[in-house]
């Protein structure tokens, strides 16, 4: 038995001990498909197959969902990055003085090297 096909086999080694099971413990429930009742070990067979499929749904909704507000809040960040941009760009003229009067600070005080 290869090691890596393992955790597949028990799982469905598990569904089908789970599934045999079943007929002893559950109850007389039944599906009924076009007005024909369907029960025992088809019948779960088939409820498993619907929960299944309801679980992969909802987890592919979920990851749809997860990206789209992933899309969203990259767009929102980026648009406050450019409206920040947009006010340093706007306030950068009442910065002039103090940059002018900060390069002749160092202007003045650098050192002389040789």
């Amino acid at each position: 038995m290869n090691i890596k096909n393992r955790p597949a086999m028990i799982i469905i080694l598990t569904l089908f001990v789970l599934a045999c099971i079943s007929i002893f413990f559950t109850s007389e429930s039944s599906i009924v498909i076009d007005g024909d009742e369907v029960g025992g070990v088809l019948g779960f067979g088939l409820g498993m197959g619907g929960a299944i499929v309801g679980i992969l749904a909802t987890v592919f909704a979920l990851a749809l969902a997860g990206m789209v507000l992933a899309g969203v809040s990259a767009f929102v960040g980026l648009t406050l990055a450019l409206v920040f941009f947009a006010v340093v760009v706007a306030m950068s003229p009442l910065l002039l003085p103090f940059l002018l009067i900060m390069g002749l600070v160092m202007l003045l005080t650098r050192k002389k090297t040789a």
